[in-house]
């Protein structure tokens, strides 16, 4: 990497550098403080990253690093010593380094968070230089590996092991906080039976909803981002099958409770535009937000560019996706069908942990399951890998297309039990609701009585 980039300053502080190995040299429990911040890598000085390594290493094997005397034979053995400067480098960073142990864990975090940066920044560059290749390369192979790279952080941080003692204090803790303070971090489908049974999903969480096609999917999906923007949790509706236009149709439709066949057609009645209108007034100050791309399919990488921007300019509890086997597979030449859907369900759950969101991703079934009647998590379309990846899979099943009754079969709960939820479904107003108190099925033999895997 080059001194300078768009004649600007590479991220880099040599001071704080010197003043980190400098206080370890003086105070080496200044090396246990910052060893799970920072390592040498990071330096950009290579010189004092090598040191850094060095003292790590010899700390770690009880040497006496404070005596210059050993250390200076300890660095000659490993031969590094001319390496970081001799002589007059070592004592000069012992002579400053009274002046920094204090100040060691902010140095540490300074250099991590520069060479994140400058990491960032070689990220950038390969892209742009790739992209000016512009005979082979492919724009959407080009954002996925750097989206990939980007989202992958080659350094940790301040990441540490954590005794059980601590982790259980904070999840006590947690128990013990009001439920309504917890409210905002959870996401909930709206339909009464199959919150109380299930509970509410949580950020990081997958959800998979999976049906046949027209039974309901996409009206579901609605209606769980309707409820939660009505919560006042920021929502972001990714649509690859519909406009925007025909989401916010149903969406008012499903608000008002009006015929949206009716709407469809033209022939709605002016009592039916009444309503519509107070619906739009609902609308007004929904943090509701929709993206139907205009130009052909997306991948992964760009659903998830478009959700940190409107996590980073509104804030959002919840990313629906419209759905699976409609995204753009990042390398789709290469590899066979079952492989791409089960790395774009890998890429999912990652953004999901990345934005600390819940994602709703719609999927289809495949045609075994107007054969077998009830929908069964081998019917996951395309890859057995969804089912692996998904936190929650949950099932719309209705007899036929013309049922006005059905059941939302929760196939899988990564925390909890899977059950059976006995729903209505208002054609009219494209939404369910249930019905009583739902049983737990027991048609699920490879999950314990915990529902963990």
């Amino acid at each position: 990497m080059t001194d300078r980039i768009l004649d600007r300053q590479v991220p880099q502080n040599l001071e704080f550098e010197a003043g980190l190995v400098g206080g370890c040299l003086i105070d080496p429990t200044c090396l246990d403080k910052t060893s799970s911040t920072v390592e040498g890598r990071m330096f950009f000085d290579e010189a004092l990253g090598v040191l850094y390594d060095d003292l790590q290493t010899l700390h770690l094997a009880d040497k006496p690093i404070i005596d210059p005397r050993v250390l200076t034979a300890e660095l000659k053995a490993i031969g590094h010593f001319e390496k970081i400067g001799g002589v007059a480098s070592l004592y000069k960073l012992i002579a400053d380094g009274p002046a920094h142990t204090a100040h060691c864990t902010h140095y540490a975090k300074e250099i991590s968070r520069l060479a994140e940066l400058r990491r960032q920044i070689e990220i950038g560059t390969e892209l742009v230089r790739d992209a000016y290749d512009f005979d082979t390369s492919q724009p959407a192979e080009l954002a996925a590996r750097a989206q990939a790279r980007l989202s992958s952080p080659e350094f940790d941080g301040d990441e540490r092991a954590r005794r059980i003692d601590d982790i259980s204090r904070d999840v006590l803790e947690s128990l013990e906080r009001p439920a309504e303070s917890l409210d905002g971090e959870r996401i909930y489908s709206g339909v009464v039976g199959l919150d109380n049974q299930c509970g509410p999903w949580l950020p990081g969480e997958l959800l998979i909803l999976a049906a046949r096609t027209s039974i309901g999917k996409t009206a579901l999906a609605i209606q769980i981002a309707l409820h939660n923007a009505q919560r006042g949790r920021p929502t972001l509706f990714v649509s690859l099958e519909m406009r925007e236009s025909e989401i916010t149709q149903r969406l008012l439709c499903a608000l008002a409770r009006v015929d949206s066949t009716t709407v469809r057609s033209g022939s709605a009645k002016p009592a039916d535009l009444i309503e519509l209108a107070r619906a739009a007034k609902q609308l007004h100050e929904l943090p509701l937000y929709i993206w139907a791309p205009r130009r052909g399919k997306v991948d992964v990488s760009r659903i998830a560019a478009m959700a940190r921007r409107v996590q980073l300019e509104h804030g959002m509890g919840c990313l629906v996706v419209d759905y699976l086997q409609l995204i753009r597979p990042a390398d789709f030449r290469n590899t066979a069908r079952h492989e791409q859907v089960a790395q774009m369900t890998r890429d999912l759950k990652q953004v999901s942990g990345s934005l600390g969101v819940v994602v709703l991703c719609l999927c289809q079934l495949s045609r075994m399951a107007d054969k077998d009647g009830v929908p069964m998590l081998h019917h996951l379309r395309e890859s057995g890998a969804i089912e692996q990846d998904a936190d929650h899979v949950l099932f719309i099943h209705r007899e036929d297309r013309k049922a006005a009754t059905g059941e939302l079969i929760v196939a899988k709960h990564r925390f909890g039990r899977v059950c059976n939820v006995s729903v209505d479904w208002d054609a009219a107003g494209q939404r369910y609701d249930s019905q009583d108190q739902p049983e737990e099925i027991a048609e699920f033999s490879d999950w314990d009585d915990g529902g963990f895997v």
